[in-house]
């Protein structure tokens, strides 16, 4: 999966309310439909075919791609002696794979970041997973100052992640995005 990828839809679960006009969601609904055969192509090995996008509850998704201007002001926020490393120097020189959108300034324990001119509104991009999980847990947190290491999933267990229970702002499973994707409620119906 292309780093680019992880940050470009959240969820809010359990039909909370959204964050205000900081990220627009859309709601999900249809609770219980059916998920949709995902089938390998191979007839020999049918047990490989899976169902894709049967969720049971009602719940939201980013709207849009997590932008370059909101996720400046999570560095901002978080990130002034960025020890994860939630800031890529890939960001502010790319190195052939497209322009600078966030520069970093300053020294150790005092960075500033700021969106190049023109890109605040792009999708962010080089993001890892971790700084994902990190992100969705400073949103579950109420933004600012808040914590990125619990929240909707608890960091400090390495490699082993998963959602905490009354999770807010989260990653979307498989089933999830795939729903939110392709599935028209109106119809019932999945669709390319």
């Amino acid at each position: 999966m292309r780093q680019s990828v992880l940050l470009l839809a959240l969820l809010l679960l359990f039909g909370q309310e959204g964050n205000g006009s900081w990220m627009d969601t859309t709601t999900i609904g249809d609770p219980g439909n059916p998920g949709d055969l995902y089938d390998i192509g191979n007839p020999a090995y049918p047990e490989d075919d899976v169902y894709l996008g049967g969720v049971d509850y009602v719940y939201q998704v980013g709207t849009y791609e997590v932008t370059v201007d909101q996720y400046t002001e999570f560095l901002n926020a978080k990130a002034q002696s960025d020890p994860y490393g939630l800031y890529r120097d890939s960001m502010g020189n790319p190195g052939g794979y497209g322009n600078p959108f966030i520069l970093r300034s300053g020294s150790e324990g005092s960075y500033s970041y700021a969106a190049v001119a023109g890109k605040e509104d792009e999708p962010v991009r080089w993001i890892s997973y971790f700084d994902a999980l990190r992100f969705c847990n400073w949103l579950s947190n109420g933004r600012g100052a808040g914590d990125t290491e619990t929240g909707s999933y608890t960091l400090s267990l390495g490699l082993s992640v998963t959602r905490e229970l009354g999770a807010t702002w989260v990653l979307p499973t498989e089933d999830e995005w795939y729903k939110a994707a392709y599935y028209d409620p109106d119809t019932g119906m999945y669709y390319d």
